[in-house]
């Protein structure tokens, strides 16, 4: 059924206006609300009394600020620094978007108990946390009416510079530019349906026209020969499909079947064979990075996007180091480096510091070189992007207003990885590109399983709150919401999602059927015990175990002896019996309008111990193993447990636990180890199981292990005796079939006083 362009726009603008506002609620709201030194030290959101030490220039007028603590308020050798030169715990990270800012002076309690954005502040990106410093890559330009930017001398970086105090503080903040971009791709589509310019590419994306088809015997032509011969049978056809199709193609990659690989192929074919210049896209970094690392080094490419987001291994395709090595770098580095060189007697304090006219002269000059350094970088820039015939980025990079480098360049076909994972507007976003000029791509590929997790909607997981005096109110400024133009039963019937939560790949296969797909059917990664169940429940039994994966077991890796915890692919330890009951965290008091209530079951945490102990005195390596829980709660207590693990050892053990990977079950998706420990936490008497409910984080979970899957869990729960799980869903019957199995499965009853016994001699109890 088609989708009215108007109501599909008019709904996603809606449901991309509400998840704004919890995004804000999450992350703004909670800073404005709390005194900085509360955000830092029991939110770990912030960092504080910061100096700047550096300062460069970077690509884009970008400048690198180098901040470091002040040794006068727990510098490097305060008592505050933990081991290794590590600060107090903070969760920022390499990527995130923080604002820098002048710390609130203590002369005032009113701004003690609420921090608001000051005027001497900028935004930027994490490049990296390194000991006691960290370096944080910043505009110094403003938005102005119209669209146009300035040199904001006054509150940006320059206005940093001249805090009498020194004093800064760094928080992380809610990156708005994402919505943004993902709005404007709505209003973009929206006008070309207005203007009856809607493209018969975004026609069929839309249901309104049916994809053009294509005969066997033409998809059998496409490919003279392989670049890459070792692809099995599944993957070729999946290739040939892929580049046959005029329009629309879906690659479905279940777990370990190749999918990377698959579209590298593709690449090279359309790239090589057919002439064709290709925009790579992907919903995070990470993706597309992979691509790019098995992207032949004489394929021109070039990776588009912040080089603090980047993999380390492939840097050296970045703009930002490209830019630096090519035959135009000499007329950029020169002005660079004056520019570097003016900015360091700009910083200068005391009796080096300049005043008066001659600093506002100097300010004059600096602004001059930035914009000649930017005229330079323009050019120099454009030359490699242009001269590339694959050009990666992120699907917000891509977007409309996204990476201004991409602005102006034509792409024939966009691929999009991961797009099971990525909200439906972050791919209109890419797929619109050069709409403006009337040229958009004529073609789409996208790849994923949309049997895995979804792309995660804030504002659907929240849960209500009992009591509404306690939440955060956010200002009307930054509260913006839009009504559905239509209740959400009326658009159900009109085929309109009324969720973001539904990505492009899922509504498309819904919407044309099975003719616009193919399915990769050989898995490289699990044995086929761990294989079989996922496979039948989800992949219509279609998956098969590649010959090098079929039997192994972790007793064949090397240094392994083979116990009973290594000579088995699944281990189910049930405990059943009421003597490992779950737990629940109460809403944290210190996070008002923040719902962080989540359940954990101390028992398992035992029961994890023991177990990854066995493992790692078998000669299992800890970096062969993670611990994956849904519930966050229970993670932070397995955090503790291995910390303490981790100190009670000695020697090789010690730093074995330190290398044992916990993780969320959503925070793993796409990764995979030789062995898997799940801690399922809900063990009631009322059958109540919920996350576990969402079938497709169980298949998530039970696909991870490449030798060996170890369940936690109580059997008599997960079969479900109340109304939350209806029979026969994912985890009722996976449980069924692991206590039926006859062969590869091993259930274990653990006793608790066993469970205490064991990890009490790691030191945890």
């Amino acid at each position: 059924m088609a989708l009215d362009p108007l109501l599909f726009t008019q709904t996603q603008l809606s449901l991309l206006a509400t998840e704004r506002t919890s995004d804000l609620l999450q992350s703004t709201s909670l800073i404005t609300s709390i005194p900085p030194a509360v955000l830092a030290k029991q939110h770990g959101l912030a960092i504080l009394n910061l100096s700047i030490i550096s300062q460069r220039t970077g690509l884009g007028g970008k400048i690198i600020l180098g901040l470091e603590k002040d040794a006068a308020t727990g510098g490097p050798g305060r008592a505050e620094k933990r081991g290794g030169g590590r600060w107090q715990e903070h969760t920022l990270r390499t990527g995130d978007v923080v604002r820098v800012e002048e710390m609130p002076t203590s002369g005032s309690a009113k701004k003690r108990e609420k921090v608001e954005f000051g005027r001497k502040g900028v935004q930027g990106v994490v490049v990296r946390v390194d000991g006691g410093r960290v370096v944080v890559a910043v505009e110094n330009r403003r938005s102005k009416p119209g669209g146009c930017e300035e040199d904001d001398d006054e509150g940006g970086v320059d206005g940093l510079l001249q805090v009498a105090s020194g004093r800064l503080w760094v928080f992380k903040v809610a990156n708005d530019a994402t919505f943004i971009r993902m709005e404007k791709a709505m209003v973009t589509l929206q006008n070309l349906h207005e203007k009856s310019s809607l493209s018969h590419l975004h026609r069929v994306l839309l249901g309104i026209d049916s994809p053009l088809t294509v005969s066997p015997s033409d998809e059998n032509k496409v490919v003279e020969s392989f670049f890459n011969e070792n692809l099995n049978a599944s993957q070729k056809s999946a290739v040939r499909f892929a580049l046959a199709r005029p329009d629309i193609a879906l690659i479905h990659g279940p777990p370990g079947t190749g999918k990377t690989q698959t579209l590298i192929e593709v690449l090279q074919q359309l790239v090589r064979v057919q002439g064709k210049r290709v925009l790579v896209c992907g919903p995070s970094n990470i993706s597309v990075d992979n691509i790019l690392l098995r992207l032949p080094p004489d394929i021109p490419a070039v990776r588009v996007g912040h080089p603090a987001r980047l993999l380390p291994e492939v840097v050296a395709r970045s703009l930002d180091v490209l830019v630096r090595t090519s035959e135009a770098a000499e007329i950029v580095d020169d002005v660079r480096k004056e520019l570097d060189e003016k900015l360091k007697v700009m910083a200068a304090t005391g009796k080096k510091r300049i005043r008066g006219s001659e600093r506002k002269e100097g300010w004059r000059e600096v602004r001059n070189l930035r914009g000649e350094y930017r005229r330079r970088e323009e050019g120099a820039v454009r030359g490699l992007v242009r001269g590339s015939k694959v050009v990666v980025a992120t699907l917000h990079g891509a977007s409309g207003g996204g990476e201004r480098w991409l602005r102006g360049e034509r792409f024939d076909v966009v691929v999009i990885d991961e797009g099971s994972q990525a909200l439906e507007a972050q791919c209109w976003g890419a797929i619109l590109h050069g709409s403006e000029m009337g040229s958009t791509a004529g073609k789409l590929i996208i790849a994923g399983d949309h049997l895995q997790l979804p792309p995660t909607v804030k504002s659907e997981n929240e849960k209500p709150k009992d009591d509404e005096k306690s939440a955060v109110k956010i200002p009307p400024s930054l509260a913006k919401t839009t009504p559905l133009p239509k209740p959400a039963t009326e658009l159900k019937k009109l085929n309109i999602p009324t969720t973001l939560s539904l990505p492009m790949f899922t509504r498309l296969l819904n919407t044309h059927g099975d003719g616009i797909r193919r399915l990769l059917t050989t898995q490289y990664r699990m044995h086929e015990t761990i294989m079989t169940f996922p496979s039948k429940a989800f992949y219509g039994g279609k998956l098969i175990a590649h010959d090098s994966v079929r039997g192994h077991l972790l007793q064949d890796l090397p240094g392994v002896e083979d116990t009973e915890d290594t000579h088995y692919p699944i281990i189910f330890l049930d405990t059943q019996g009421g003597d490992f009951p779950e737990s629940e965290t109460g809403a944290d008091a210190k996070s008002p309008g923040i719902a962080t209530e989540s359940k954990f079951n101390p028992g398992e945490i035992l029961i994890c111990v023991a177990h990854v102990r066995k493992l790692l005195l078998a000669g299992v390596k800890g970096s062969s193993i993670a611990v994956i829980t849904p519930y966050s709660a229970q993670l932070s207590l397995l955090v503790d447990a291995f910390s303490l693990a981790a100190g009670s050892s000695t020697g090789r053990e010690a730093e074995e636990w330190g290398k044992v990977e916990l993780s969320s079950i959503d925070g793993f998706q796409g990764r995979e180890k030789d062995v898997i420990v799940i801690s399922l936490v809900r063990s009631n008497e009322t059958g109540e199981i919920g996350f576990l409910r969402e079938g497709r984080r169980m298949n998530v979970a039970v696909t991870r292990p490449r030798r060996c899957l170890v369940v936690i869990g109580n059997g008599e729960t997960l079969r479900g005796r109340g109304d939350e799980l209806e029979e026969g869903g994912f985890v009722w019957r996976w449980i069924g079939w692991l206590e039926e199995a006859e062969v590869g499965v091993d259930v274990r009853y653990p006793s608790f006083e066993e469970a205490v016994s064991e990890a009490a001699e790691v030191g945890v109890r």
